[in-house]
């Protein structure tokens, strides 16, 4: 592609006027993430030709893409000033300045819903062999304590809003999510989740530090198990954004917790989880420049991190290191008439947890833990704001307390519904 476009560059030194070399010119360098370069094309395009209502409109997407919404917003309108521009370049305009007047609003709110039906073949993550090893003997389980699976209902609102001090870049940010589930079967799996958090959110550029943004913040939370309260938090933490070159991102995060566990008649002795969590993570984000055939836009991400959760009790307390790598893009089927892209996202995690004491009263060895988790996700829009989400996990946990050893296979259709 490079070369291709480094061939028709050729060809413009002795062709400038031509539009339809720029044109060309300007898709492959958007393609490979050169919008400056886009730009230089389409506006000599409108030299030549200055009534072209689809020059201005991808002269605004570029704009729009490199962030300079104003010019973005005037490029949009002159587009649509012009005569007989066509419905197709209306229609694009339209949603480009809607997405301006919230980007250019000092109040901003976006959101996403969720809801859908889920199958789990072990909804109750508990081991599948009920004969099991518990200080050298061997244990049956009763088959209500082994794998069991089930279907249920899972839904999820997030929404974020945000405030911009005198569209200066510095913001007041505050983050919210409402996490759902509800079984068929296994009912006193049933949960809710709630987590808030709020602070602020400082401009790197604005101080001439590069491109990235500073976000200390404050949390809340609570979780309630079978209509019980389960758990509450509050911690505070901090988010460091920073662009390192145009193609690599860097996000890293702290965050401090207090965790507080209600004991319950089903499970008295929750309390012994009791205390505080401190966690650090860091997350690369490559853009590659070029389409991996129909996945366009690619994007891959690198996430390794560290916690370290003080319990009460010393069997409670471990350290967990993590790490994940994520591939998403957008599946481009135009060519079979699918005139909006697909989404496609596959997530690999690993996590190892290993505890500071023995839990006595299953084995005189200290527990440790392996995780392994596999997600894949794809997205059919429906509409511009609307998409049928299909999402498959895996996840797979080995303990060398049998108790805790489990496989589990989920599949979800649901809605997801962004504002």
């Amino acid at each position: 592609m490079r070369r291709k476009r480094q061939s028709i560059y050729r060809a413009l030194l002795k062709k400038p006027a031509d539009l339809d070399l720029n044109f060309a010119y300007a898709a492959l360098s958007a393609r490979l993430g050169d919008y400056e370069g886009a730009i230089t094309a389409l506006e000599r395009m409108l030299i030549f030709a200055p009534d072209l209502p689809r020059v201005k409109l991808e002269l605004g997407v570029m704009y729009f893409r490199l962030g300079s919404f104003v010019v973005a917003q005037s490029y949009f309108l002159d587009a649509l000033e012009a005569e007989d521009v066509p419905k197709t370049v209306a229609e694009r305009v339209k949603k480009y300045l809607a997405a301006i007047d919230k980007q250019l609003s000092r109040h901003k709110f976006t959101g996403t819903a969720f809801l859908g039906l889920r199958y789990q073949s072990n909804a109750n993550g508990a081991p599948s062999d009920a004969d099991i090893d518990i200080k050298g003997t061997t244990f049956r389980l009763d088959d209500s304590a082994t794998a069991q699976s089930d279907i249920g209902v899972t839904g999820f609102v997030r929404g974020q809003y945000s405030y911009d001090f005198f569209n200066q870049g510095d913001k007041i940010e505050i983050d919210g999510i409402l996490f759902m589930s509800g079984q068929k079967s296994e009912e006193q799996l049933n949960s809710r989740i709630i987590e808030l958090r709020g602070g602020l959110s400082f401009d790197l550029a604005k101080r001439d530090w590069g491109v990235g943004r500073v976000k200390p913040y404050l949390l809340l939370g609570h979780v309630s198990l079978d209509e019980n309260g389960y758990s509450r938090t509050f911690g505070l933490g901090g988010v460091v954004d920073k662009e390192l070159s145009a193609r690599w991102y860097l996000s890293g995060r702290g965050e401090i917790r207090n965790l507080h566990y209600n004991n319950t008649a089903a499970n008295p002795t929750l309390s012994s989880r009791n205390g505080n969590e401190y966690a650090l993570s860091a997350t690369f984000i490559y853009r590659p420049p070029l389409d991996w055939g129909r996945l366009k836009t690619p994007v891959l991400s690198l996430l390794g991190g560290a916690e370290r959760r003080q319990a009460d009790q010393d069997f409670q307390s471990r350290t967990i290191w993590r790490a994940n790598v994520a591939l998403n893009g957008r599946f481009d089927l135009r060519d079979r008439g699918i005139e909006r892209p697909w989404d496609l996202s596959f997530l690999g995690s690993f996590r190892n947890s290993s505890y500071d004491a023995p839990d006595t009263t299953l084995s005189t060895s200290d527990r440790e833990d392996r995780e392994w988790l596999f997600r894949a996700t794809l997205g059919v829009p429906v509409r511009d704001d609307l998409s049928v989400l299909f999402v498959y996990q895996l996840r797979d946990t080995r303990s060398n307390y049998d108790i805790y050893d489990y496989t589990d296979h989920s599949v979800t259709i649901g809605l997801a519904w962004q504002f």
